[in-house]
């Protein structure tokens, strides 16, 4: 389900066990009390799209590339975890190129972070090579196209 306000995804973000693996430091922002905040990218409803389980607590959320083409950030909850995220997150995916006009999503993932790893093969993307990311360092590079995506798990 898409949403436009920033409630949910701020609390999973801000949770003690998800902002240390978002490489955030509270210190760091003052300005913020500590907080990571995403309201701006929640409502810049052009360039970003955040799609949460009905449970609430998983939050994919995809920022626009190139038309038809957006980067995959995910958030879940330590709580949601095994085949219940792996099963919301593919709905979120298929919601992601049925519903909002996704042919291709990419993401790339820090290489010290083996779950989010298998996490991008589990809902279906597929490893494209390694970089090394200016803030967090190596990273594998995930893609996923509608296509194949909806030709393996259905339309």
């Amino acid at each position: 389900m898409r949403i436009v306000e920033p409630d949910i995804p701020n609390i999973i973000a801000n949770h003690p066990s998800v902002v240390r693996s978002l490489e955030w430091r509270p210190e760091d922002h003052p300005e913020t009390d500590g907080f990571l905040l995403l309201d701006a990218q929640v409502a810049d409803t052009e360039n970003w799209v955040f799609l949460i389980s009905p449970n609430g607590e998983l939050c994919l959320f995809f920022e626009w590339s190139a038309p038809g083409v957006y980067q995959m950030h995910s958030l879940s909850l330590p709580t949601f975890r095994g085949k219940a995220m792996i099963e919301a997150a593919k709905a979120l995916v298929r919601e992601m190129f049925v519903e909002h006009g996704a042919d291709m999503l990419w993401g790339q993932t820090p290489l010290q972070n083996r779950a989010a790893r298998m996490f991008n093969r589990l809902i279906g993307a597929k490893s494209c090579g390694f970089k090394v990311h200016h803030v967090v360092g190596d990273c594998e590079l995930f893609r996923n196209s509608k296509a194949r995506w909806l030709g393996e798990f259905g339309s």
